[in-house]
């Protein structure tokens, strides 16, 4: 996918600040580069702004205004390949199951877990488009 100079970038979007900086520093550790938006609406700005250098993003299924479902799709008509990992802290399967039918490569339950991120990071990196 990229080469091993290159470090994978994660757009992480979440509305809660503190879960973006816990996750952008567990992302960080994991070795990679991490893109913050606080809202859906920022997300689609800047996976636009940055087309062709995010490898995946990582976000929030439950935010106010655009919510993660939506985001998911407006990210998907600018690169329909993307790999989505969705998350929440809420315990809606219905919700979690709509999304990853309409495309987000897997779910990622709150809150964070070092062990289960790395491992969700891995399957949705091995994945082809």
């Amino acid at each position: 996918m990229n080469d091993a100079e290159t470090p994978i970038t994660v757009l992480l979007v979440d509305d809660d600040q503190d879960l973006l900086e816990i996750g952008k520093d567990m992302l960080e550790v994991c070795g990679y580069r991490v893109v913050l938006a606080g809202s859906g609406e920022a997300a689609v700005d800047l996976f636009r702004a940055h087309k062709g250098n995010i490898h995946v993003v990582l976000m929030d299924l439950s935010m106010p205004g655009m919510d993660g479902s939506q985001c998911m799709k407006e990210i998907q008509q600018v690169d329909p390949s993307v790999r989505v990992i969705l998350s929440s802290g809420l315990g809606d399967a219905y919700q979690v199951e709509q999304a990853l039918a309409a495309g987000a490569r897997a779910f990622l339950p709150k809150p964070y877990r070092m062990s289960e991120m790395v491992v969700k990071m891995e399957e949705v990196l091995d994945q082809q488009c």
